[in-house]
């Protein structure tokens, strides 16, 4: 039917089917404008305000973290409660602040016309009975402290019994500390100085090192009211199945001197080495507890997750302890018996059928 329809009918076919797409919206704002053009007006409105909300919000965001971390924006006057850019928690800091603000200067003020130096009363009531009192600005202040060479307080023979204690202290502690002869006879010779002789101070360091948490240490001088972390070696002497539920293992552990104390390796440790009555171990780091037996104080040691079990020998004997779910064997994926072996068979068979 368009076979003869010539260019200029063409064209203003064209012509018409662009003006149906450019509409008019009649009413008595927008005379004959393009539906178009008000969308974009429309537009500009929606844009411009949402310009102004997020500018407002950002201001009250701006203020909030001026005033949360401290920067020059902090406000210098209180602000009404009912101000809708801030939160509450904001308008009651910064009023706070200003409150405590007027409050110091209204100090400062009556201070100052009092003639009052409130820098000159504040350092005399920080160094007030103190050895800084009679020092100047220009003066070393004279402080009590160890002095740093206490050898210069010793006589020869003190000395050479400092010497030798030392020696022999660093000769026991070799692989326990890392502190030599000259560490151990500077910690000495400040005992001795402090009027020990040096056969007490000897005995007294020795007991004071052995305290320390990764320190082998005498069962016999462990306190179980001052000491935290002990490290102890022995031999399992006896172990017996444990009544609490959080219990893993619970037996005695005996050292060299026969001394022995109960040990209790909790299920929440960890993957701990299992004992066997006869194991020669070492426990590092062994937690120390006190517990009432028969109105008796009585020592133990905890093994939680931060303790540490080496084995030094291996003992032949039983090894009652509390089951858990990882003691159970596993069955490998593979094993015909195992739960993937039967499902992977079952899905097989399945798609087999289908």
């Amino acid at each position: 039917m368009h076979d003869n329809i010539d260019a200029t009918d063409s064209g203003a076919l064209e012509a018409n089917h662009h003006d149906a797409h450019t509409l008019e919206y009649q009413t008595p704002t927008f005379q004959s404008m393009p539906l178009g053009d008000m969308v974009e007006d429309a537009s500009e409105i929606v844009e411009g305000a949402r310009t102004l909300e997020g500018y407002e919000m950002r201001v009250g965001w701006e203020r909030e973290q001026a005033i949360e971390h401290g920067v020059d924006k902090r406000p210098t006057e209180s602000v009404d409660p009912d101000r809708q850019d801030m939160t509450t928690e904001v308008i009651e800091r910064i009023n706070g602040e200003q409150e405590e603000l007027k409050h110091q200067y209204e100090t400062a003020h009556r201070a100052e016309t009092a003639e009052h130096d409130r820098a000159q009363a504040c350092r005399e009531e920080v160094t007030s009975d103190t050895y800084y009192q009679e020092t100047t600005l220009d003066e070393t202040p004279e402080v009590e402290g160890q002095s740093e060479s206490p050898w210069t307080e010793l006589s020869q023979d003190e000395v050479a019994s400092v010497n030798q204690g030392a020696k022999q202290l660093a000769d026991r502690f070799e692989h326990e500390t890392a502190m030599g002869s000259a560490s151990m006879g500077k910690l000495l010779a400040q005992r001795v100085t402090e009027g020990q002789n040096p056969a007490s101070a000897a005995l007294n360091l020795k007991d004071s090192i052995e305290q320390l948490p990764e320190v082998k240490q005498p069962i016999a001088s462990i306190d179980p009211f001052n000491q935290y972390a002990t490290t102890i070696e022995g031999t399992i002497d006896v172990l017996w199945s444990p009544r609490g539920a959080g219990q893993r293992q619970v037996g005695l552990i005996s050292d060299e001197s026969n001394e022995s104390i109960k040990i209790t390796v909790w299920q929440k440790a960890g993957q701990k080495p299992t004992l066997h009555e006869g194991d020669k171990v070492r426990v590092e780091r062994g937690k120390v507890n006190a517990y009432q037996r028969s109105g008796k104080w009585e020592t133990s040691i905890a093994i939680d997750s931060e303790a540490r079990i080496i084995h030094l020998e291996q003992g032949d004997g039983p090894a009652p302890r509390q089951k858990r779910m990882s003691d159970e064997p596993r069955q490998a994926p593979w094993d015909v018996d195992s739960r993937a072996h039967s499902w992977a068979n079952q899905h097989e068979m399945g798609s087999t059928n289908e």
